[in-house]
């Protein structure tokens, strides 16, 4: 390992940061101690199955966390321990009908048929919380987000039935240990360990070692009536918590961050990679090569989170063609979005590279101005009339933990989201003169980090607007320009065409495509440069 120096932008506090190849990256493998869910929804008349697989030989101790949409507030939170090389598998439901009082549009609910150990025990929960074919499940809860704790978003729910799920790799049992073999014999041990007077009440840490990642995960949207399945990969993050002088890895419990089912950790921002010297450090895919970034933890943790998930320029696919009955939705989806803009974690102002509090659900709005650019598939971007200063052209957000765009006019029928957002000028006819030329089909680059340049082509930006959305700055002065999003353009077609009267469709769900950059200042110059 090499050392050298890091010190603050304002150089009062310094570190002496020992290389290492631990730090917070995404796996594009797809395996890790993180995995990141960007969507589930039971509007509609949509379920949201998923699946989380252990691909190691070691008992695991995961955190399962259901954020609801507005504020990603918690919906539910339990503990899931997965046997070595064994799968868990769960389904988030419409819970209306089930649950007394919630009305029409109730919350969503929790419901499996795997054997992995949960904690509570949902296949066995006593009544009222029991389908009538016996099966027990868990309703969503409105705790997090109505009362005291309430805040500027709805507090019925409602609010549960569309959001996006995290899962948090705590620890490993330790191999042959009491409580690895009573997990391989039943589930009731586990259960007694976090009872009043269990022992992991006493210490959670027991028979605990440190997380070895190796987790990877599939949700499925599935609307049974229309015969429609939009699958996705979930993002995996791997070093979210490790130790240098863990070696082999789970050698000791330096890391573990061990707590009972609804605990607030662990979070997304406990983010922790240097424990003797309190950093978390971020290995970033930036400017065409790794980017590593230092932070602080745990007061600045979760910035190692946000850098990682940071797009500077998202680009996906889209079509809306009438005649094939296409709609096009962008869920976008901000893991960490709630650290920066909840007045309950950030305080009276936002912080970036959020710009703006959470305020509820704000539609036509441009709560974060996010410039974009359109492309038909013979390369034709918009055109239309521009003042001097350039043109308006960008989407529209809610200013939600998950937001979607819709193209088409029925695409927001599809997901039945109350999180939509829509773009910045209207579609036209590339002839009048007037409107934008927006194609039914092609693609499009949204600007996160603000920029506008590329709407002009090349050296043409009139407004000279380059990156203006950055960060908090690193140990090393690094800003990342742009906003933690990942998600996926859902796309469905019909046909109606088919023979015998037979409706089909025909969905996918395509991964956002992601650009990022980093810069660091230049001395006596405004403009930043490109992070070496």
């Amino acid at each position: 390992m090499s050392a050298h120096k890091v010190c603050t932008s304002i150089g009062a506090l310094c570190f002496t940061w020992m290389g290492s190849a631990h730090g917070v990256n995404l796996n594009d493998r797809g395996t890790g101690q993180v995995l990141l869910f960007p969507f589930y929804t039971v509007n509609a008349g949509t379920n949201t199955l998923f699946s989380i697989v252990n691909t190691t030989g070691h008992y695991k101790a995961l955190r399962v966390r259901m954020a609801e949409g507005e504020n990603g507030r918690d919906a539910l939170s339990i503990n899931v321990y997965l046997g070595p090389y064994d799968t868990w598998t769960a389904a988030i439901f419409d819970a209306s009908d089930y649950v007394p009082g919630s009305g029409v549009a109730g919350p969503a609910g929790l419901l499996t048929n795997d054997g992995s150990c949960t904690v509570p025990a949902i296949r066995t929960l006593p009544q009222p919380h029991v389908l009538p074919d016996g099966r027990g499940f868990v309703p969503f809860s409105n705790a997090a987000f109505s009362g005291s704790h309430a805040d500027a978003g709805a507090s019925d729910l409602s609010r549960t039935r569309e959001g996006m799920i995290e899962v948090i790799e705590m620890g490993t049992l330790i191999d042959n240990s009491p409580t690895a073999y009573a997990a391989y014999q039943a589930c009731v041990p586990l259960i007694g360990a976090w009872a009043p007077g269990g022992y992991w009440t006493q210490d959670p840490k027991t028979d605990l070692a440190n997380p070895t990642g190796g987790l990877f995960g599939t949700g499925y949207v599935v609307n049974v009536a229309q015969g429609r399945i939009f699958s996705y990969s979930a993002v995996a993050i791997d070093d979210f918590r490790a130790d240098p002088l863990d070696h082999p890895r789970a050698s000791t419990a330096s890391v573990v961050m061990h707590t009972a089912p609804g605990s607030p950790q662990p979070s997304l921002a406990d983010a922790l990679t240097d424990p003797a010297r309190g950093l978390a450090k971020a290995n970033v895919s930036a400017n065409g090569t790794t980017i590593s970034a230092t932070y602080v933890a745990p007061a600045n943790a979760v910035d190692a989170v946000t850098a990682v998930l940071t797009a500077s320029v998202l680009g996906n696919e889209f079509s809306f063609v009438s005649s094939e009955g296409a709609t096009t939705n962008y869920v976008l989806s901000y893991p960490t979005r709630r650290f920066y803009t909840d007045p309950a974690i950030a305080g009276a102002s936002a912080v970036a590279p959020f710009t703006q509090l959470f305020a509820g659900i704000r539609h036509d709005t441009e709560t974060e101005t996010v410039p974009m650019m359109a492309v038909n598939r013979e390369g034709q971007t918009p055109r239309f009339p521009c003042p001097a200063n350039g043109c308006d052209f960008s989407i529209r957000t809610p200013g939600t933990s998950v937001e979607l765009l819709n193209f088409g006019d029925t695409a927001g029928a599809i997901l039945g989201s109350q999180l939509n957002g829509g773009l910045g000028l209207e579609f036209g006819d590339f002839e009048n003169g007037t409107h934008v030329y927006f194609a039914t089909e092609g693609w499009t680059s949204l600007y996160f980090d603000g920029s506008q340049s590329a709407l002009y082509g090349a050296g043409a930006d009139p407004t000279g607007l380059g990156p203006v959305r950055f960060m908090r700055a690193s140990i090393e002065n690094k800003y990342f320009a742009g906003l933690p999003v990942i998600g996926f353009a859902a796309q469905n077609l019909v046909n109606n065409s088919v023979s015998n009267g037979v409706l089909a469709n025909y969905s996918s769900a395509v991964p956002h495509r992601i650009i990022t950059n980093c810069y660091t200042p230049e001395s006596g110059n405004l403009q930043p440069r490109l992070c070496q």
